[in-house]
């Protein structure tokens, strides 16, 4: 539902409302098609992002801001437009005298609104429990600057979330390993927004499984986990006794002997399908071929690098 609030002090009288969507670019979005106003114009605040569940489901909606800046406010009466159903409205500055009025105004404006915004939030709220949430966020919350000391601080704090969190999620894939009969310990490097946990075991034929089954399913499940914790753009790498260099070693030739039959052919090659982080390993690795080119065909988890002729 559609909130409007007044700030006193050095900022006047201007209005507030607060907005929800799937993402905060949603959101975002979505108040300013309400407002009908350009985003240069309102100042943005991330009150809450959305919070994801299994599988990226959102489960709770992103909620912003959408502050007007006192430099793009003209003092003239306010004017609202609409439809029967309240399609729009123009919040404006109000001098001192005018104040009463307006918040009476916006009151009756919001009262006519008020069942079309309840549906709207309701058909977001239902359709973001059936969709995936996955878009990048576009707006993050407002910077400020922080001294060396606070940076180091907040850097240890960070640090300290992920070591626990990683911690946990370690706990959580070594009980499931625990459930099929392997027994394994890990260990774990971290670096910029992601980490490599690596399983030790003298069972890793069972815990790589056929093709890298089982350790892809373990690894999906690993980055759902983080996701739950608030990490969202967490890249986690899960790794026995070599596997994955020796994997990429074997794409990478693959990817080499595929491409010089296309070039003989002339005709495209579809491969296997593959996790998206060994169809980066493909196209890296193709990139700077002058004679072929690589696109990604089909959906997960049956999506598949397709090597075509130039």
């Amino acid at each position: 539902m559609l909130q409007l609030m007044q700030l006193d002090g050095l900022m006047g009288d201007l209005t507030v409302t607060k907005y929800q969507g799937r993402t905060v670019e949603e959101a975002i979005q979505t108040g300013l098609k309400t407002i009908q106003i350009s985003r240069e114009q309102v100042q943005i605040d991330v009150i809450s992002e959305p919070v994801h569940g299994w599988f990226g489901r959102v489960k709770q909606l992103a909620v912003v801001d959408l502050t007007i800046k006192p430099q793009q406010v003209t003092k003239q009466p306010t004017k609202v437009a609409g439809t029967a159903t309240g399609a729009s409205h123009t919040p404006v500055m109000q001098n001192a005298q005018q104040a009463k009025p307006v918040s009476h105004d916006l009151d009756q404006h919001l009262a006519a609104n008020r069942d079309e915004q309840i549906a709207r939030n309701t058909d977001v709220q239902a359709d973001a429990r059936r969709r995936e949430g996955d878009a990048p966020h576009a707006v993050s919350k407002k910077s400020q600057a922080l001294s060396p000391a606070e940076l180091r601080a907040r850097q240890t704090a960070n640090q300290a979330k992920l070591n626990d969190n990683l911690e946990a999620m370690a706990d959580y894939l070594l009980s499931a390993l625990a459930a099929m009969g392997i027994d394994a310990d890990a260990e774990a490097e971290t670096y910029h927004h992601g980490a490599t946990v690596t399983f030790l075991t003298e069972q890793e034929g069972l815990l790589i499984g056929r093709h890298g089954r089982t350790i892809n399913a373990l690894q999906l499940l690993g980055n759902t986990f983080m996701l739950r914790q608030g990490m969202q753009h967490f890249d986690l790498l899960l790794d026995v006794g070599g596997y994955r260099e020796r994997r990429a070693t074997t794409l990478r030739r693959l990817a080499d002997s595929t491409a010089r039959n296309v070039i003989a052919s002339g005709t495209p090659v579809l491969l296997d399908p593959m996790p998206a982080f060994e169809r980066k390993v493909v196209h890296s690795h193709l990139i700077n071929n002058r004679h072929v080119q690589t696109t990604s065909q089909g959906r997960e988890p049956r999506r598949g690098v397709v090597i075509s002729p130039r």
